[in-house]
Order: structure tokens, then sequence, then C-alpha cells
């Protein structure tokens, strides 16, 4: 895969993030905003209150705040992600197989 497709490709799935919830989003639960701290729990996300406690709810709890902000941080997130973890290997050897079934596609797969 070349430079443009691997770039185009990524500007692509970035887009995707837009409407996904990912680390840093405010989010609602409980009728209250928080912030999505981490993400490293199965099924969960770690959020922080107004005092900068943390606390892990169910994914299926969440509902993402939108907001131009919002979805341009969200954007530049997913954009950095696969620039820094991605892009090169693309370049170099392109997408093989066992890729297809990571979980950085922006799909609903698990």
């Amino acid at each position: 895969m070349g430079k443009i497709k691997a770039y185009i490709l990524i500007v692509w799935l970035s887009f995707k993030w837009i409407w996904k919830i990912s680390l840093g989003d405010k989010i609602i639960y409980n009728d209250k905003e928080y912030v999505v701290h981490n993400g490293i729990t199965s099924g969960c996300w770690t959020l922080l209150d107004e005092d900068r406690n943390s606390f892990n709810v169910k994914i299926k709890n969440c509902k993402k705040v939108w907001s131009l902000q919002g979805m341009m941080r969200s954007f530049k997130s997913g954009y950095n992600f696969y620039m820094t973890s991605w892009y090169n290997i693309w370049v170099t050897t392109g997408i093989k197989p066992w890729m297809r079934g990571c979980s950085i596609w922006g799909d609903k797969r698990k």
C-alpha cells in the first residue's frame, strides 16, 4: 500500500471516530456529564467527575455529548492513533489478513 492510500484510509478511519465514544470525550451518565478517562476494563469506561474522582461504568450506559470541539478532538485522537501505530506498517507491508481481525476499523466488530 502506498503512502497516499494509507493516508486516505487513515483520514477515513479517523472520521469514523467522531461517531464513537473515545478517550477524552464528554459523556452523559445518570444525567450528569463526565469525561472518559480510560477504557482498559473490558466493557467499561473509567470516568472522571469534576473533582477528578474516577469510577467505572458500563459502556452501554454512556451517551456521547455532541459538540464541534468534541468531534474535532475525536477525529484528532483517531488520526494520531493510526498515524503513530499503523501508518508506517501499512505503507511498508500493506494490510495483512491478521490485521483485518483487529478492532481498529471503526465498526461494530468486537
